[in-house]
């Protein structure tokens, strides 16, 4: 057992909690932004999508035109069809995170 066990969660635990809440912040009012009244009847994942799209943009610091330079062309492809609406995938999120954010 440790000597200082106790002391050594609390600090664990301190070093855990943000220094501020301004990032919480900014993401509920880019929530309040994509889903307002007018856009009330939307699915939690549409906006979790939009959500995850929009903050990793600004995470990122690119712009939806270095998003479309990065994709493959059988993804923009899927975009203009009615594939894009087929539940089953290949890709896991792990994936799809290193075709939008790879920064190579």
């Amino acid at each position: 057992m440790p000597l200082y066990r106790d002391l050594a969660k609390f600090v664990f635990a301190l070093l855990s909690l943000p220094l501020s809440n301004a990032e919480v912040e900014r993401i509920f009012s880019m929530l309040a932004i994509v889903k307002s009244k007018l856009r009330n009847r939307m699915l939690i994942d549409t906006v979790d999508g939009i959500i995850s799209v929009r903050y990793g943009l600004l995470y990122e610091k690119q712009t939806c035109y270095d998003y479309a330079k990065k994709l493959p062309n059988t993804v923009l492809a899927d975009i203009s069809s009615s594939r894009k609406y087929e539940s089953d995938t290949d890709m896991n999120y792990e994936e799809i995170y290193e075709i939008f954010f790879n920064t190579e």
